[in-house]
């Protein structure tokens, strides 16, 4: 499992690189001269520019006005990128342009306008063809006036592209940037049919509903993120790609969260959880561009989820360290390739993670099967222990000789034997089949065993209880056995009263059962097979979540249980 997880990121980081090996070679201009307002001058190679301000490509700010940007580059530059090739002039903008090369116009994205009224948008992504004849030696001037007056939103860097390369047109140039993504969608399509499929099959299965809606949300950030390679779509659409880009993100880092924490410390959930949602939310309102908006809310989550997994780690439980490692090695991506993280590196981190996850669900899935087979197997022994502590030859033939005793000398008392331990009987019919039994069924149990033993002693053994303020749920016949282990102890030849106190307070039960001592060697160390019963039940129950404490006290002795309610 280690080696898969650590070859599939080791794939996605290769697959990542080559997308950006061996780059063409390109011109980024380093500054660019950006002067507001409208004059047809400006688009004029000899129009002197000296006076505009100097701007870096990203920093160039159309949004909310009308700018004209100037570009200078030498001729010979542009004859050594050529290489025998056609030039683009790739300007991609969230604003309607239009572009001039030599003082002539080589094309337009919508059309500029001083108004939002004015302003017709423009496709996002632009390659512009520049025409051989018009390079000249010497100075070479690209003049773009444009406007951004639809966006709705302040965009960070509202020009991601302006540089000079060979030229392709715009859907090829973006769709080899996310031709690793898309190859990594089919694998993310199939883990979110094959967890949801799981899901259906069996509708306890939280952990796989949210890996599928991991899959399924990764998915549709796919989609969207891909959408700009396969649609020309214009400006103003951007904001909405972003908004879904950003939304769908959230919801994956949610939806891996929420797995890790299922899976691996569900009681740290309502911290975990919190503090991830959170923290994405601060990098969602601060962060500067929506890329790293986007970064920061999957980031906050796969960090919340890393959290689960090292916890549990500590805890011991099967897979913590497989998730563990593929959620470090995704967050190592983003720290050490942030420039391609959110653009491929994410999605193939994403599809390593799923097939990871994929092999680790289907064996932790295998190993609860078994879990259940056994504890299946573990309450159908309890249920015949249950039943055949009762019917040990031992106790049957006295409860019989005396019975018989009984019915020769005084029948009203024998018919009185026969009521009471058949029904003892029947209520230990009824609670062999449920791992559960209200404290008051319980307590009538006892009351009818107490019966039963009095009229075999010629006793009178009683049974003093309080009055919790609300019944709850308890495992079958613990009580029973505490009170059968005190007759097993003790030589009872006199009356004696039994005592149980119950309690829930703060989510937790006590019961604490007093039985009196009758021999001084006494010590009832629970090493015998009815308090092995208890705690068999009791961990059928409440797995680990239970306690139970025993020790003589003022003549009698006293155990005392709880358990966290459920």
């Amino acid at each position: 499992m280690v080696r898969l997880i650590l070859t599939l990121i080791a794939l996605a980081l290769c697959a990542s690189a080559a997308a950006q090996d061996a780059p063409p070679q390109y011109h980024l201009f380093d500054k660019v001269a950006v002067m507001a307002g409208d004059n047809p001058d400006y688009a004029r190679p000899e129009f002197d520019d000296r006076g505009w301000e100097r701007f870096a490509p990203v920093d160039i700010e159309p949004q909310g006005r009308l700018i004209w940007v100037r570009a200078h580059i030498d001729g010979e530059r542009l004859t050594a990128l050529q290489a025998g090739r056609p030039l683009g002039f790739f300007l991609y903008a969230l604003a309607s342009r239009e572009v001039y090369f030599n003082g002539v116009s080589i094309g337009a994205a919508g059309a500029p306008g001083a108004t939002p009224a004015e302003e017709i948008p423009g496709a996002l992504d632009q390659v512009f063809y520049i025409p051989d004849r018009l390079i000249r030696p010497g100075d070479n001037v690209f003049a773009v006036r444009m406007s951004s007056h639809h966006l709705g939103a302040h965009v960070h860097n509202p020009v991601p592209a302006f540089h000079i390369a060979p030229y392709r047109d715009s859907a090829s140039a973006r769709l080899r940037v996310y031709v690793p993504a898309i190859a990594a969608g089919g694998a993310i399509a199939l883990g979110a049919i094959y967890f949801f499929g799981l899901f259906a099959a069996n509708r306890k299965n939280i952990t796989s509903l949210a890996l599928g809606l991991v899959a399924l949300a990764a998915l549709a950030q796919l989609g969207a993120e891909t959408w700009r390679a396969f649609d020309r779509y214009d400006y103003p659409l951007h904001m909405t790609r972003l908004y879904a880009i950003l939304a769908f993100a959230f919801l994956t880092g949610a939806a891996l969260a929420a797995y890790s924490c299922l899976r691996f410390a569900p009681r740290l959930a309502k911290f975990i959880l919190p503090a991830a949602a959170l923290l994405s939310l601060a990098g969602v309102v601060l962060a500067p561009g929506y890329d790293h908006k986007t970064a920061i809310a999957f980031l906050a989550f796969l960090l919340g989820a890393l959290a689960a997994a090292l916890a549990g780690l500590v805890a011991k439980r099967p897979g913590a360290a497989y998730a563990a490692l593929g959620f470090g090695a995704l967050l190592a991506a983003a720290f050490f390739a942030p420039w391609s993280f959110l653009d491929q590196i994410y999605y193939l981190g994403i599809a390593a993670l799923i097939v990871a996850l994929f092999i680790l669900q289907i064996r932790l899935l295998e190993t609860e099967r078994r879990a259940r087979q056994e504890a299946d197997l573990r309450a159908i022994r309890l249920r015949h222990e249950l039943l055949n502590r009762q019917i040990q030859p031992h106790f049957l033939m006295n409860t019989l000789t005396t019975l018989a005793e009984w019915i020769e000398s005084d029948p009203r008392t024998g018919v009185k034997m026969i009521d009471s331990l058949g029904g003892e009987m029947r209520l230990l019919y009824e609670m062999s089949e449920k791992s559960r039994v209200s404290f008051s069924e319980e307590i009538e149990l006892c009351r009818r065993h107490l019966e039963v033993m009095s009229l075999r002693a010629a006793a009178e053994f009683t049974l003093s209880v309080n009055e919790p303020a609300a019944d709850f749920p308890c495992p079958p016949a613990i009580l029973l056995t505490l009170i059968e282990n005190a007759f097993t102890h003790n030589e009872y030849r006199d009356d004696a009263v039994f005592e149980i106190r119950a309690a829930e307070t703060g989510g937790r039960v006590a019961i604490v059962c007093r039985t009196p001592m009758r021999r001084a060697e006494n010590t009832q160390n629970g090493a015998g097979a009815g308090l092995a019963y208890i705690r068999a039940r009791l961990a059928e129950a409440f797995d680990e979540d239970w306690s139970m404490n025993a020790g003589p006290e003022n003549g009698f002795w006293a155990t005392t249980i709880s358990w966290t309610a459920r």
